[in-house]
């Protein structure tokens, strides 16, 4: 699993292959209830300025998984095999999902201080206020990014019309894109 903690931030996350007593234990999932099963991703959540704590992160319908450090010092991105969950260290249980299904790829941007999540088709950012923009759709399917460039975030998918693989780039501060052709809806 990726985990990138390049942004500021004070604590620290373990993955962990099952739960451990002596913990208060979160689940998180969809639903956005704060209950759940056992079955996704484990996280241990330690700061020195509270008690430690699990989340048990619920697996998507995708692949993808990683732990992100989110703008602002303590909150914290998991993502279980799809579904993104943004979490704060001091209140897990006011969680919030991530505003994209599913989470196919995760960048960092220090320089801008945002997080930005693409699925097969669009990106959505977010900065230490939650949601910063979401993208138009960008392709009718396998979006990948290929670099955060400065001010731009650079990737290319698969174009159904020219049946080759294009490029588009999408502005950081506001979700503004060239490059890309709006898809065609049938």
């Amino acid at each position: 699993m990726i985990c990138d903690l390049k942004l500021p931030h004070d604590y620290q996350l373990a993955e962990l292959e099952e739960l451990q007593n002596g913990f208060d234990i979160h689940y998180f999932s969809e639903s956005n209830s704060g209950e759940g099963g056992n079955v996704g991703v484990i996280i241990k959540m330690t700061s020195s300025a509270m008690k430690s704590w699990l989340g048990v992160f619920a697996f998507g319908m995708g692949a993808f998984s990683g732990v992100y450090a989110m703008p602002g010092k303590r909150t914290f991105c998991v993502v279980s095999k799809g579904n993104g969950y943004i979490v704060s260290v001091d209140q897990p249980e006011s969680f919030k999902i991530v505003e994209c299904d599913p989470v196919t790829d995760v960048k960092v941007s220090t320089e801008h201080n945002i997080v930005i999540f693409a699925s097969y088709t669009e990106l959505v950012a977010y900065g230490e206020i939650g949601l910063l923009w979401g993208s138009d759709r960008l392709a009718f399917d396998g979006l990948r990014i290929t670099n955060v460039d400065g001010d731009f975030i650079l990737g290319k998918y698969f174009d159904l019309r020219s049946e080759k693989m294009e490029k588009f780039s999408v502005n950081l501060s506001d979700g503004t894109h060239t490059g890309s052709q709006p898809p065609i809806l049938w």
